[in-house]
């Protein structure tokens, strides 16, 4: 009679045991349903801002235009947007391109701070890139120097895969 007893309380334990873990178990899968459908609404919300930006390029691109003679002469060569643009805006542009992955990053605060500096500098130094190869400067390896060491110290700090993929996927994208 002793061992029947306890045997029911130890299955009734168990049981009472596995109907709390499955509780938890789909609080957890509502909490991840809720977050996966955050996610995707900001992914949705930032693949409709980037697909605005190419169709307004492609409308002027259609617009067929002949240059003549002197009118070649005329063309000025590219500004450098770094000299017009002041710190606060590069930096509201940057987080602005990649809002998505600081938002989502898997690092803590400090380290999104520096995320988000190293992606300045990283966005200004490719411009600096961009106009010494069209103005034909000769400290263009120099530069791409600079600009490797930035992007080896973001793969180092960006150490989640999938927060990797979502920032190689937006540094081609223009500001």
């Amino acid at each position: 009679m002793n061992t029947k007893i306890l045997l029911i309380a130890f299955a009734s334990t168990l049981l009472f045991a596995c109907i709390i873990l499955e509780f938890k178990q789909h609080g957890l899968e509502r909490e991840i349903l809720s977050a996966n459908q955050q996610c995707e609404s900001w992914l949705t919300q930032l693949q409709a801002q980037y697909a605005v930006q190419p169709a307004r390029i492609v409308k002027a691109a259609t617009t067929p235009r002949t240059i003549t003679e002197p009118e070649k002469e005329d063309i000025k060569p590219a500004i450098d947007i770094e000299q017009l643009a002041s710190y606060s805006h590069r930096v509201q542009a940057v987080s602005h391109k990649y809002e998505f992955l600081l938002l989502t990053a898997q690092l803590d605060a400090d380290d999104k701070k520096l995320l988000r500096r190293l992606l300045v500098r990283r966005e200004r130094l490719e411009n600096t890139v961009i106009l010494a190869e069209q103005n034909g400067s000769g400290n263009i390896t120099e530069l791409e120097d600079q600009l490797y060491e930035v992007e080896d110290q973001l793969q180092v700090l960006i150490a989640d895969p999938l927060d990797y993929q979502r920032y190689d996927f937006l540094r081609n994208k223009q500001l």
